[in-house]
């Protein structure tokens, strides 16, 4: 599978086992080997780097995900957020996602690749309005605000 452009030229001389539909000026590919990238509206691939998984932009953010299962955001640019990688990352909400390092223990990134708070947490909810539930170390629930600020 390949695509090809509004004079019938492929996009690529590199051709897919699957692709997805364009959003947004790009598209998720998929080669022989299994592995994911993007590809833009004029050809070209979005990241040297192939994936195991790749989701869809939200907020500018795509969730990749590595064979050795670590996962990190990639931006429209092709630019990974963090040099940091995690366990699992969700989608942003509120100006950030939750992210889940390699101690199964949660915290919040935001779109400039930092990580909100020094303390780790054991649970978390998303941003809403703000703020986000947080379970601490002692098994309590509180809020945190987007400043890292706790409110007990």
């Amino acid at each position: 599978i390949n695509f090809i452009d509004a004079q019938g030229n492929y996009l690529l001389k590199e051709w897919f086992d699957w692709v997805g539909p364009f959003k947004a000026g790009l598209a998720k590919v998929q080669r022989s080997d299994k592995k994911y990238n993007y590809i833009g509206e004029d050809g070209k691939l979005l990241s040297d780097e192939w994936f195991v998984c790749v989701g869809y932009f939200i907020d500018g953010f795509a969730v990749v995900e590595r064979t050795n299962g670590e996962c990190n955001f990639i931006d429209k640019n092709g630019k990974i957020l963090s040099d940091e990688w995690f366990m699992y990352v969700y989608d942003f909400k509120d100006g950030f996602a939750v992210v889940k390092n390699e101690d199964c223990v949660y915290n919040f990134i935001d779109k400039n690749g930092k990580i909100l708070s020094k303390q780790w947490f054991n649970d978390v909810y998303s941003f809403n309005n703000g703020f986000a539930k947080v379970k601490i170390t002692n098994g309590k629930w509180c809020k945190i605000d987007k400043t890292g600020k706790l409110w007990k």
